[in-house]
């Protein structure tokens, strides 16, 4: 068995946030699902609650509270604004030691459903053992604590020490499905609807592979989630 880390700031429309966690045990694959919340919550195996304000420390104390309730060697991070495809959590790490991203996503702006997609690895696409994550998460919070910075990143991996947390290899697959990242105005990342140079393979859509046309129905393609269609 695998497990999921859920966590929430709940700075999402509730529509989302409650349609995101109606998928994600759809799709799980029976997987163990720890929820780590700012307020409690009624979701997944167990739930932790930590009482703190929404922030990047308090994102990764999330993160490391879920890792360190879960008894499983496998752990995906799942957040609270992402539909996930079952086929993402088919995914068996090779290594104990590598960081392991999904980079089969797409971004779908609300209200309008603009669909964009580029090279890139977000933790909303992490895989790794978890001994490995307990051990980033760890750092990556005693070093937050003394001074945060934007250049270290946000994901594991992603900038080798001394810029980032450590020196571990990252490795990428993708799934045979896409998952779908919503975007809003509480992302704790900004994202980039135009075409920007810096960005490889940048590709904007009106749909998304599998999930179907996004642009101008939103509501739509919610409604085919609720209902189990996708």
């Amino acid at each position: 068995m695998k497990g999921l880390v859920y966590y929430t700031s709940h700075d999402c429309d509730e529509r989302i946030l409650s349609l995101v966690r109606n998928n994600l045990l759809r799709v799980c694959n029976g997987n163990k699902i720890v929820s780590v919340s700012l307020k409690p919550l009624c979701f997944g195996d167990e739930n932790v609650t930590l009482l703190l304000e929404r922030s990047p420390l308090t994102m990764y104390k999330q993160i490391l509270a879920g890792l360190e309730k879960l008894d499983t060697a496998i752990v995906f991070l799942v957040e609270h604004d992402v539909f996930y495809p079952k086929c993402h959590f088919d995914f068996e790490p090779e290594r104990k030691d590598v960081f392991y991203y999904n980079t089969n996503w797409w971004k779908v702006r609300m209200p309008d459903g603009q669909a964009v997609q580029w090279k890139a690895i977000q933790v909303s696409g992490l895989c790794a053992y978890r001994s490995l994550l307990i051990e980033h998460y760890k750092k990556r919070i005693e070093r937050t604590e003394r001074r945060f910075s934007n250049r270290v990143g946000f994901e594991p991996g992603l900038h080798k020490f001394p810029r980032g947390i450590d020196s571990y290899e990252v490795r990428t697959w993708k799934s045979e499905i896409p998952y779908v990242d919503m975007c809003h105005e509480k992302n704790v990342t900004k994202s980039r609807f135009q075409p920007d140079s810096r960005l490889e393979e940048y590709i904007m859509s009106d749909s998304v592979p599998f999930w179907g046309v996004t642009k101008g129905r939103v509501d739509e393609f919610l409604n085919n989630i609720l209902k189990g269609e996708k």
